[in-house]
């Protein structure tokens, strides 16, 4: 972890994905709560102290600067590929607009890229 960074895609089963795909996000996010859901879920199941854990938080990736400067190329290569627009996933228009506007540490810009570069790993080279 000392020269690394991670994400990790969790819960990836193809039922459990197109059922979250469907459901309106006042489900998912209930006031600003992430994981709403997954936690009403599993909350007799999973102990209070693990449930409410706050010593366990994300490293903030400054994407936003990146994405302006050394890794733009790169961004631009991947999101843009005929791949990931023949995937129809994500709007181009909305990527080139989201590398020029994400707000620092954003997630929108990460998100996108990870997933694109989860299919050319797992679903492109099959």
């Amino acid at each position: 972890m000392a020269v690394l960074i991670e994400t990790k895609v969790l819960l990836l089963y193809r039922r459990i994905v197109f059922l979250i795909l469907h459901m309106p996000a006042g489900m998912k996010f209930k006031g600003g709560e992430m994981k709403y859901l997954l936690k009403r879920t599993i909350k007799d199941i999973i102990p209070k102290k693990i449930m409410n854990r706050k010593e366990k938080m994300g490293f903030p990736v400054p994407l936003h600067i990146w994405a302006k400067n050394e890794a733009k190329g790169f961004i631009l290569d991947t999101l843009m590929s005929k791949n990931a627009r023949e995937r129809n996933i994500v709007n181009s228009k909305y990527v080139e607009e989201l590398i020029s506007s994400e707000r620092p540490f954003g997630r929108g810009l990460w998100g996108i890229l990870c997933l694109e570069l989860w299919f050319q790993q797992f679903i492109d080279k099959k």
